[in-house]
């Protein structure tokens, strides 16, 4: 584990991150006055709701940064079947939002598997582009 974190890049981490904090500072300033005099609602509460999915989207990160990577490999097959049923269920589950069928509600939590697939994806493609290189 100490051998990886010195091969860890934590300035490429920064411009990401920074990022991160300057759109949460522009949602709460584009909220403000909405969720006060429209929602009754803290002037904050957007802002919270981002900065609580910042954190764990940056506690994901740090896993499959210290994830073994050759894992994915082996799960390639289990990640395209779940993309298929995942987008597949947003064209029998699936709830329109502003003209567009792309979410799905799982209870109180609404999911969009089209983002799911974008990271599949990602699995996914150098994967087959490796095994047909020869194509």
């Amino acid at each position: 584990m100490k051998q990886k974190t010195k091969t860890f890049d934590f300035l490429l981490m920064l411009p990401p991150v920074l990022l991160a904090g300057f759109g949460i500072v522009m949602i709460y300033s584009a909220s403000m006055v909405t969720s006060v005099l429209v929602d009754n609602n803290p002037a904050y509460e957007m802002a919270l709701k981002q900065g609580i999915w910042l954190v764990i989207g940056l506690i994901g990160f740090l896993f499959a940064c210290f994830f073994n990577y050759k894992i994915y490999q082996k799960l390639t097959k289990w990640i395209v079947l779940i993309m298929i049923i995942a987008l597949l269920a947003v064209k029998f589950f699936g709830v329109t939002i502003n003209y567009s069928t792309s979410w799905i509600h799982i209870g109180s939590l609404s999911i969009q598997p089209s983002e799911f697939v974008k990271i599949g994806l990602i699995i996914y493609l150098p994967l087959s582009i490796q095994r047909n290189k020869h194509i």
